[in-house]
């Protein structure tokens, strides 16, 4: 039995390991560019993460097309049709905090319009970690917004220090509004925050004429999907006490909720997974007494559990590949079971279960699964996925070795 679970394990992460590569493939959508001299050309684009589309633009005039590559230095926009989500090419204005390959010129990357009008909010996000914004209006030149955290040491304590440098920089961006001016001593680093203040001064200078583009509007953050399914469960005891210790598999059923976690300019790929579920266990054992008995027993742990873990998927099309891994924290909140004991002589009478067959309280376990979804049914998700899990709690008090099956189906509930 060890052997398969380490056939199951090494199979969950040859797929995953096979998978993350195929970040690269390709996921062509409609859209266009527009040249340096100013004319359109409609086609498909490569849809891509942020630091991809930052720096680079894959287009085709349509399926069969040879596909070109361009640089930030050969367009001056492309736009995805459906979406409305576009990046322009722009010279950063210096210094920059944005890591360049060449100090020596000035830099130039494919930034993404997150609101336009009379006042534009761009967003870079470059080969480092950090989220930089951008910002132009009637009244300030193109330049990044500074906020920086940092240490500072103070009697010989460690602490945090925000130097928030982009309220001034709006202060001054937007000097001929004073409902967006009041605003600004409090306002966070966020993208969300940004957003609305921009539009806030657009509609104040412009009534009526502030734009962005779609996906910024109604890109989903998260997505929550409802899961059903069934789950085996079977231990495995390692015990020299009851050395012919049998144990049956009995099938569960598993209900729950799970909140997937997007972050597109990180990944359109990989992304964070988090459930809450109810997955009793339900096993039967039984084991030698004496010379001529054995006792049975039956047994139902119930449990919640939290998974949490990351999930890639294939990019878009009707089916797509799904390879999952991380971890679930569970706590068990009850138990009950019963007890026989079987002689050959008197026959099989029953016994009063000697308290709860399971120990309460919290424990851990690491899952991995493989799966596909398709988007046919209501144009939502619809998913189905295997799952493996490992080293769960022993609901006999015990120290055995614990193996989950689980076959899930989710859908998800909001478009």
């Amino acid at each position: 039995m060890t052997k398969l679970v380490t056939f199951i394990w090494c199979c969950i992460l040859l797929t995953i390991g096979v998978a993350l590569p195929t970040r690269a493939q390709a996921d062509f959508r409609p859209g266009y560019i527009v040249l340096p001299a100013g004319d359109t050309l409609r086609g498909e684009l490569d849809y891509r993460d942020g630091r991809f589309s930052s720096q680079h633009c894959r287009f085709r005039l349509g399926p069969a097309a040879v596909v070109t590559t361009y640089g930030p230095g050969e367009l001056r926009a492309y736009c995805l049709a459906a979406t409305g989500q576009t990046y322009r090419a722009i010279a950063l204005p210096q210094p920059t905090t944005t890591p360049v390959t060449n100090p020596g010129l000035t830099p130039t990357f494919f930034l993404e319009v997150l609101i336009d009008g009379p006042a534009t909010l761009y967003f870079l996000r470059n080969d480092d970690p950090l989220d930089h914004f951008y910002l132009r209006s009637p009244t300030f030149s193109l330049a990044e917004l500074a906020h920086e955290i940092k240490e500072v040491q103070v009697n010989g304590s460690l602490y945090r220090q925000e130097l928030n440098g982009f309220r001034s920089q709006l202060n001054r961006a937007f000097s001929g509004c004073p409902m967006v001016l009041v605003q600004l001593p409090r306002l966070l680093f966020r993208e969300s925050a940004l957003r609305q203040v921009v539009a806030v001064y657009n509609a104040c200078v412009e009534p009526g004429g502030h734009t962005e583009p779609a996906e910024t509007r109604s890109q989903e953050a998260y997505l929550v999907s409802a899961v059903v399914g069934l789950q085996s469960n079977t231990l495995v005891w390692y015990d020299s006490f009851y050395p012919d210790y049998q144990i049956t598999r009995k099938i569960a059923p598993v209900l729950g909720l799970e909140v997937e976690l997007r972050n597109p300019r990180v990944s359109r790929r990989v992304n964070l997974v988090a459930g809450l579920f109810y997955a009793p266990q339900k096993l039967t054992a039984a084991y030698s007494y004496g010379f001529n008995s054995v006792v049975s027993t039956s047994f139902t742990n119930h449990l919640v559990k939290a998974p949490l873990l990351m999930r890639y998927s294939s990019p878009k099309g009707a089916v797509r590949v799904l390879a999952e891994a991380g971890v679930a924290f569970f706590y068990t909140f009850a138990g009950d079971g019963s007890s026989q004991l079987i002689t050959a002589s008197s026959g099989p009478p029953t016994l009063p279960a000697n308290g709860q067959y399971g120990n309460t309280g919290f424990g851990g376990t690491l899952l991995g699964g493989v799966g596909v979804s398709t988007s046919l049914v209501g144009q939502r998700p619809l998913a189905v996925r295997v799952r493996f899990e490992n080293k769960l709690n022993d609901p006999l008090g015990q120290s055995p070795e614990a193996r989950i099956y689980s076959l899930l189906l989710s859908y998800q509930l909001f478009k």
